[in-house]
């Protein structure tokens, strides 16, 4: 599917962000091809906010491909309690679904109309069968419904499919490919998500799942980079998606984001982390932006 000079951009939440199954993908295909993958995955992504900044984060480095990776954040109504305050539950429910589907429709017209390829990667499972500690949810049956529904985008705009559930949903019981969280990916269920993409691709006449996956130098160190921006750009998504458009200078941002970390009460989290981190970040970003662009060509 794939050849010299493509450029691949992955579009996704914290289950692209984490980076490792792209890695891979990347390394595989620099064996046969002179590609550039790019990762545009963040963390607490949902794909209305992939929408509002797809031109700047994702078209804007001239992709061939665009793989689209959401669904978890999507399903979970509470993120919309606050911004449709009068709707019951289950009317929340039904908004977060009709957000989702509009939005990914919408993504994926603009990436066909920009001329690039999207591939509609069905999401990894929640895990609803094994014994964690995380409550069990609903969630997976609500995955079911957006899944049935981008399925149906795959068809209309002649989508390649990427089907990462159907290959770890049988996995559960057997194997540890979903973290205590019942939704990230281990580093297990990161590497058989690579072999699932390079295989429904046509890149692989077969899956290695028990061969772990090992870092090459090069590839490392573009990670590494790659990775400082990952809760850099979680924080700009949840301080700053709602009014994107508008945009706002460096200094004003600075300040929202202390302003919006003295307002933590616990500030030895990881996301009071982000926010107290990212004043520092947003000075360097456009070096590491660079140094990523250097390691990947």
């Amino acid at each position: 599917m794939f050849k010299d000079k493509d450029v691949i951009c992955f579009l996704g939440d914290s289950i692209t962000a984490n980076g490792l199954w792209m890695a891979e993908v990347y390394q595989e295909l620099r064996k046969k091809y002179k590609v550039k993958c790019y990762n545009i995955g963040v963390p607490g992504g949902r794909i209305f906010m992939a929408e509002k900044c797809l031109y700047s984060r994702c078209l804007s480095f001239n992709p061939d491909y665009v793989t689209v990776s959401f669904g978890i954040n999507d399903v979970d109504h509470i993120y919309y309690a606050d911004k449709y305050e009068g709707l019951t539950e289950a009317e929340l429910k039904e908004k977060a679904l009709e957000i989702y589907n509009e939005s990914y429709e919408s993504v994926i017209k603009k990436i066909i109309a920009f001329g690039a390829q999207p591939i509609i990667c069905i999401p990894s499972p929640y895990d609803d069968v094994n014994e964690k500690q995380v409550e069990k949810k609903d969630t997976q049956e609500r995955l079911d419904i957006c899944i049935e529904f981008i399925r149906s985008l795959a068809d209309k705009y002649n989508c390649p499919v990427v089907d990462f559930k159907s290959v770890m949903q049988p996995m559960l019981k057997e194997r540890d490919v979903i973290r205590e969280d019942r939704v990230h990916p281990t580093d297990e269920g990161q590497h058989i998500m690579a072999q699932t993409f390079l295989y429904d691709m046509g890149e692989l006449s077969e899956t290695d799942f028990d061969t772990p996956f090992e870092f090459e130098d090069w590839n490392k160190a573009r990670y590494d980079e790659e990775q400082k921006l990952r809760w850099f750009n979680f924080v700009e998504y949840c301080a700053f998606i709602d009014n994107w458009e508008a945009g706002k200078s460096s200094e004003e941002k600075k300040a929202a984001v202390l302003k919006a970390y003295e307002e933590f009460e616990d500030k030895t989290s990881g996301i009071a982390g982000a926010y107290y981190d990212y004043p520092g970040m947003l000075d360097t970003k456009e070096r590491i932006m660079e140094d990523i662009i250097r390691l990947t060509i």
